[in-house]
């Protein structure tokens, strides 16, 4: 069963745009929840999506095999500007009768990460959070209602993918975000560098001045009658190219409800001790290598060029030792090892060591025949959102070959143990170890390969110990 479009929060509109999400206004009455609501407004904003979005969906077995069922609650992704819950159809997840299901859309970009002092008189949680707090509203509302469903509101699991995976971490190091999960979930995403709250508040003032709403102050009023689009279009004039404006316009750190970045709150101890999984992809960096977002390097000087752009705090002379062209079939997949291995698989590595507070279980995604899940990677491999397809029935969702649909089953299973008991496998399943340095494993996801492999030999397949020395996203 489906029930979709269902508000969790007031639309954000108006005078409530850049405020902490309220309370929806109730309803008499059956209301119809067939239809999913509006997307968020996406970048860029040709892409679609509307500011009244604050809407969740709800996927429960029509015949529950328990009494009360793990909820899993997905956080989508799309690199912090783009994406809508609409996009993942859960079934295999609650085919079963084991759990329930729920996703949601949330504030993004400007309309989510607007920090300015200004901004910060209106509401006692400050300003630039408002997407952490739309999850949080949306985690509430499962705390009060999912019981209705047949939930369990003490067995709600956070997961969620790249920019969704990045949310869920940082909800691990929210003091707002305590109590409302009880285990996590990151896919490939995992404490990738935030904006602090002193440069997200510069590129704000300056969004605003392009705008013309700064004066003496910035005007909220004067920010609050300009469209989405313009909004929009001034980011994308002050912060230059989608790399800058992702990296910027999201939560920054050091605001009451994201007071200091993932990897510093965890390996402090300052976080929400829940257990905890922590995975990436053998060749995370194919997919965002072949977009071209770093340049197509076809000889020394280009590469050089590429990485120059990838990797802004090292020469790139000094990566080019660690990653030679001669040691690749083409420049391209040695600019992609750099980015898989510098921007997720160690800092995956990082992550699963950092929080050794909490029951901590590592993986790799390595299926060598992946489907690819857009087509410019060519030839199938296991890249950034790869496993997505064996978790989730997708719009363009490629058929799995026998052996990778029981790779797929073996998943969800996963997933829906951890959601239930904080330990992944159990009767059935492949043996998964925790995390335990420092004989630590990692549990490798591949056909007919399900099982630990050690840490060290992970770190060394990645360049981890190079990129840990250069403490790039500590």
């Amino acid at each position: 069963m489906r029930f979709a479009g269902v508000p969790y929060a007031a639309p954000p509109v108006g005078d409530l745009r850049w405020r902490a999400p309220r309370a929806p206004q109730k309803w008499e009455g059956v209301r119809d929840a067939l239809d999913f609501g509006d997307s968020c407004t996406q970048f860029p904003t040709l892409v679609g999506g509307r500011e009244d979005c604050l809407y969740l969906n709800v996927y429960a077995p029509a015949r529950p095999r328990h009494e009360k069922l793990p909820v899993l609650v997905w956080v989508h992704g799309g690199s912090y500007v783009l994406g809508s819950a609409a996009t993942y159809d859960p079934a295999a997840f609650v085919r079963g009768g084991e759990a329930i299901v729920v996703s949601f859309n949330y504030r993004m970009g400007v309309l989510g990460a607007l920090a300015l002092p200004e901004l910060d008189d209106e509401e006692a949680t400050g300003s630039g959070a408002y997407t952490l707090l739309d999850q949080q509203a949306a985690l509430r509302w499962v705390q009060h209602n999912i019981d209705s469903f047949g939930g369990d509101s003490d067995r709600v699991m956070l997961f969620g993918q790249s920019s969704g995976a990045g949310y869920t971490c940082m909800n691990l190091a929210s003091p707002s975000a305590a109590g409302l999960f009880h285990t996590a979930v990151t896919q490939s995403g995992c404490a990738q560098p935030s904006p602090s709250l002193p440069q997200a508040r510069d590129a704000a003032v300056r969004i605003a001045d392009r705008l013309g709403c700064a004066a003496a102050a910035i005007s909220p009023p004067c920010l609050r009658a300009k469209t989405p689009a313009e909004l929009n279009d001034a980011a994308s004039a002050v912060l230059g190219g989608f790399q800058n404006l992702v990296q910027t316009l999201q939560p920054p750190y050091g605001t009451k409800v994201y007071p200091s970045p993932v990897a510093h709150a965890l390996s402090g101890g300052a976080y929400n001790k829940v257990p905890l999984i922590v995975g990436s992809n053998r060749r995370e960096g194919q997919l965002l290598a072949g977009t071209g977002l770093f340049g197509f390097p076809i000889g020394r000087q280009q590469y050089l060029d590429s990485i120059r752009t990838t990797i802004t705090y090292l020469p790139p002379e000094t990566v080019a030792e660690q990653y030679p062209l001669a040691a690749y079939p083409q420049p391209l997949e040695a600019l992609a090892a750099i980015v898989g291995d510098s921007g997720f698989a160690c800092p995956a590595l990082a992550i699963q060591s950092a929080a050794s507070r909490s029951q901590v279980y590592g993986y790799t995604f390595t299926d060598p025949d992946a489907p690819g899940v857009v087509p410019i990677v060519l030839p199938p491999v296991p890249t950034h959102g790869s496993e997505l397809s064996y978790l989730f029935e997708l719009p363009a969702t490629a058929v799995l070959s026998p052996a990778q649909r029981n790779l797929s089953d073996t998943m969800i299973d996963y997933w829906i143990r951890f959601a239930a008991t904080g330990v992944p496998d159990g009767v059935g399943l492949p043996h998964w170890p925790a995390f335990d340095a420092p004989d630590a494993a990692i549990q490798n996801l591949s056909p007919g390969a399900v099982g630990p492999t050690p840490a060290t030999d992970f770190a060394a397949e990645h360049h981890c110990d190079f990129w840990n020395s250069v403490d790039a996203y500590r």
